[in-house]
């Protein structure tokens, strides 16, 4: 994964599409080398759970879900984005208009 998304980078691709065809090869190969996707999957676990925090384990989508909770949110960050954008802009010399 890490060699495709080298050779992406490499050639002025974005890396993550590299990463996505190595995952998309390994997917694919799974009937002919189980113990090459198992060491995949092995790995892949472990850095996901190292990355993770323990409380995302118990996150619980269907029964905590507020949607106006979430529309608040969805809102704020739309006006924090929107707001850093503009500032930024503005700080680089740009005139609206």
């Amino acid at each position: 994964m890490l060699g495709a998304t080298l050779l992406c980078l490499f050639m002025g691709v974005e890396g993550f599409f590299g990463a996505f065809a190595a995952g998309i090869a390994v997917g694919a190969a799974e009937e002919a080398f189980p113990a090459a996707l198992a060491s995949v999957q092995g790995f892949s676990f472990a850095f996901l759970s190292l990355s993770t925090s323990p409380s995302w384990l118990q996150l619980d989508l269907l029964h905590g879900f507020s949607i106006a909770f979430f529309l608040l949110f969805l809102l704020l960050a739309c006006a924090v984005k929107a707001g850093s954008v503009y500032l930024g802009a503005r700080l680089a010399g740009e005139t609206s208009g």
